[in-house]
């Protein structure tokens, strides 16, 4: 059984971020001929260059959120495995054998919220699958009760250490 990505979410952040990106690089290319018909533009700088370094950072999440997030999933009930597929990155199968546990997990945005599941495997490895990121997660988690595979509860969704993991 395949289970999409979220196609709002996906073309969303695929839309927003490259024309963010123009406006943030006109900007600096642009930013010593602007004035703003201020004479005192030391504090002004400041200001302006600290707001487009939070909006730089914001990219970066949602860029590290199109890379690290799956895009897909495929549920194989005959050999009991999940496959995430990811945008820039090979497909990755989890046998249940493989699958510690899952634990719940809820994610706010300013856009609304969303449910989903962690997938922990014994290796250490942890995956998420949410109406975030795919169409509909909870053909997961009824697969992954199906297979008695243990719930460790609810675990606060923190999206900078989700997305570190793959650097350590």
């Amino acid at each position: 059984m395949k289970i999409g990505f979220n196609k709002f979410q996906l073309f969303g952040k695929i839309i927003f971020v490259p024309i963010v990106l123009i406006i943030i690089i006109e900007f600096v290319i642009h930013y010593d001929r602007i004035n703003f018909g201020n004479t005192n533009i030391g504090l002004h700088k400041i200001f302006i260059l600290s707001i487009f370094s939070l909006v730089f950072l914001l990219l970066l999440l949602i860029i590290a959120e199109i890379v690290f997030f799956p895009i897909g999933l495929w549920i194989d009930k005959d050999e009991p495995s999940i496959t995430l597929s990811f945008l820039f990155s090979e497909n990755i199968t989890v046998a249940t054998a493989e699958i510690e546990s899952y634990n719940t997990t809820h994610i706010s945005t300013r856009g609304g919220y969303y449910d989903g599941v962690f997938i922990n495997t014994k290796t250490g490895m942890k995956y998420i699958a949410s109406d975030f990121n795919l169409s509909d997660y909870k053909i997961i988690l009824a697969f992954l009760q199906q297979f008695g595979i243990p719930d460790n509860g609810p675990e606060k969704f923190r999206p900078f250490s989700y997305i570190i993991k793959y650097f350590l």
